[in-house]
């Protein structure tokens, strides 16, 4: 009898906040274990099928846990198990002492009939002892059998709920003293049920009305932990078209459960109600079916819109495209400014093997023959006879290679997108077709027009003799100074 008053002093004393106590409970030295079924009743009389009963437990001591090994019924056969919150250990301080507890807390739904099981729960552990040793203790709890009984026969195919108590609320989007004909009332009903989850409420149920279309507007459900376990809420909406009837009548939002505390049925709702409503606000409504429409148009216009921003934009793209291509680049403005009047043949001619090194070829003569032409009068012009030597114009080169080369810019990009234009970037040759030239010194190879081994081979036929490079290009050796100097550009 004194352990069970000690026992229920220290219940007494760890269910209350963390803080400062007003009692003057020890805290035990050896760790004590106590288990708390609810309802109380529950072992004596048993419960219903589906309700809940709330299993905590707490071990307290006045030292601090060094080691502490528990057997949780997490699971259990023939019911489900909630975990309440996640076991932990609390520090409680009291005018007499101070301690450790910890707790831990399960709600339990059987799921049949019958006889539910909780087996027995055991503490074993170490708390540090006065003289800076270890103080082993092992606690248990013997477990309680617990006899279910099921859906009583005369319930008949009703949503079976069991649960401690059920709250039932409503809410109106406009007061009903102000609902005028025409309107759209939402009627919004909120059940609360103690020791039910959300997901095994019993839906409120709404019955037709006379003189009024209802339909259902949705809801939501929500499962929460309180003192007394878990506690779920369901939330339906309706929409009620009142029209233009004079009176209407709406019926009750009924909800029926089974009482766990007083076993029997039970039955709430949200009351009926009768509305007369006003007359209708023809402007009112009007202005309101006027933004209605307006919202409709802005939707509209705003899709159509975006289908001819989607429907432009290949257009708008194969626009740039062809402006890039069309408009000069930075090697093609460098041999413009190098092509300016007065310009010797060497110097023009170095320049247009620089720009055909950076776009990767000179054009291809087969396909832009005036391009050609201000190209051979070019060499003629610099590695030529003397007599046959007349310089070109070097603006008029310039504008046959440009024009040549935004004339062919596209189909190269084409062809670099395709994957068949990626040899001759590589190489920094032309795409031309390919000659075979002789070589002075060995067996002929393979050279593209345009290209500087060809211009050598060229000057090798008409004087004999190979030229001397200056930098990039071949000069005659007729340019070349004895000493192996390079002469300055005439």
């Amino acid at each position: 009898m004194r352990r069970i008053s000690l026992l229920a002093a220290l219940w007494l004393l760890l269910a209350g906040p963390a803080g400062g106590q007003d009692t003057t409970i020890a805290m035990p030295d050896v760790p004590e274990l106590f288990l708390a079924l609810s309802p109380g009743s529950a072992a004596a009389t048993g419960v219903r099928v589906q309700s809940q009963i709330v299993l905590r437990l707490r071990l307290a001591s006045a030292r601090r846990f060094e080691r502490l090994e528990l057997s949780l019924p997490d699971d259990m056969p023939g019911a489900e198990v909630v975990r309440l919150y996640r076991p932990r250990t609390r520090e409680v301080r009291s005018y007499a002492s101070d301690g450790f507890v910890f707790e831990a807390g399960f709600a339990i739904f059987p799921q049949r009939s019958g006889v539910l099981e909780i087996p027995p729960i055991e503490a074993v552990g170490v708390v540090a002892g006065e003289d800076g040793g270890e103080v082993r203790f092992a606690e248990r709890w013997p477990g309680a059998r617990i006899e279910v009984a099921g859906i009583p026969a005369d319930w008949g195919d009703r949503w079976w709920m069991v649960a401690d108590r059920v709250e039932i609320r409503e809410r109106w989007s406009i007061p009903p003293e102000a609902v005028r004909q025409e309107d759209v009332l939402r009627r919004e009903v909120t059940v609360v049920a103690h020791g039910v989850p959300a997901e095994r409420m019993a839906p409120p149920e709404f019955a037709p009305a006379r003189r009024a279309r209802v339909t259902e507007a949705g809801g939501l459900s929500e499962t929460t932990v309180g003192g007394g376990g878990l506690i779920g809420t369901l939330v339906r909406a309706w929409d009620v078209e009142i029209g233009d009837a004079a009176v209407v009548d709406l019926p009750p939002v009924r909800v029926e459960w089974w009482d766990a505390a007083a076993d029997a049925p039970a039955r709430g709702a949200a009351p009926a109600l009768r509305i007369e409503p006003l007359p209708a606000d023809r402007e009112a409504l009007a202005a309101a079916l006027m933004r209605e429409a307006a919202e409709e148009r802005r939707a509209a216009r705003r899709a159509a819109l975006t289908l001819l921003g989607l429907a432009l934009a290949p257009a708008a793209l194969l626009g740039l495209v062809g402006l890039r291509a069309w408009l000069p680049t930075r090697e093609d403005r460098r041999l413009r400014a190098a092509c300016r009047a007065g310009a010797s043949p060497l110097d023009v001619l170095q320049a247009v093997e620089a720009w055909g090194r950076a776009r990767g070829g000179r054009p291809d003569p087969a396909r832009h023959p005036a391009a050609a032409t201000a190209l051979r009068r070019l060499e003629t012009a610099t590695f030529g006879p003397a007599g046959r030597r007349e310089a070109p114009d070097p603006a008029g080169v310039a504008a046959a290679l440009l024009a040549a080369a935004r004339r062919a810019r596209p189909t190269a990009r084409g062809r670099d997108a395709g994957g068949a234009g990626s040899a001759a970037r590589s190489s920094g040759r032309a795409s031309g077709p390919a000659r075979r030239v002789k070589r002075p010194d060995g067996p002929p190879r393979r050279s593209l027009p345009g290209s500087r081994t060809s211009l050598n081979h060229e000057l090798y036929h008409k004087t004999g003799q190979t030229g001397r490079r200056i930098g990039r290009k071949c000069l005659p050796p007729s340019k070349v100074k004895a000493g192996g100097r390079d002469p300055p550009a005439s």
